[in-house]
């Protein structure tokens, strides 16, 4: 138990093992009702009306709706990364984990897990999509109707 504490400590899992125990504590905090669970949930949807030429700056959001990030809460997107990264860098760094932190080998190695992690996320949140989207029982429309006469 000793030795996996300390490779889960050492580099290159630290990172992982951080938001592993970030999203942990969120949920655990969430469970006792000490957060609420749409806390850090925001919305992508952005609409900006304006009458000039498309530029490059309309492609903004499209890489967060690839990755499921609009559909999907974000804790819940957050959750399966950092495990997900916990998981491979866990898996592929075992053999090798070191308390310094090397600039090369480390940082190729955080960003190889993180990246195969925000793949396996999006595979693993594409069914989820849509799931989670609030519909109204009663739409405003329908609220406006003239009520009928009774005989």
């Amino acid at each position: 138990m000793e030795q996996l504490i300390e490779n889960c400590f050492s580099w290159p899992t630290w990172p992982a093992t951080i938001l592993v125990l970030t999203t942990s504590a969120y949920w655990l905090f969430a469970m006792l009702g000490a957060v609420d669970l749409d806390t850090i949930d925001f919305d992508l949807d952005i609409d900006i009306d304006i009458d000039a030429a498309p530029s490059v700056f309309d492609l903004g959001f499209i890489p967060l709706r690839f990755l499921n990030l609009g559909s999907v809460p974000l804790m819940l997107w957050f959750s399966i990364f950092s495990l997900s990264a916990w998981i491979l860098s866990r898996s592929i760094d075992y053999p090798s984990p070191h308390p310094n932190f090397e600039w090369m080998s480390d940082g190729q190695a955080i960003l190889r897990d993180f990246g195969i992690a925000t793949i396996i996320t999006k595979f693993v949140t594409q069914p989820l999509r849509g799931r989670f989207k609030v519909v109204e029982p009663n739409l405003a429309k329908d609220l406006n109707t003239p009520p009928t006469e009774h005989r």
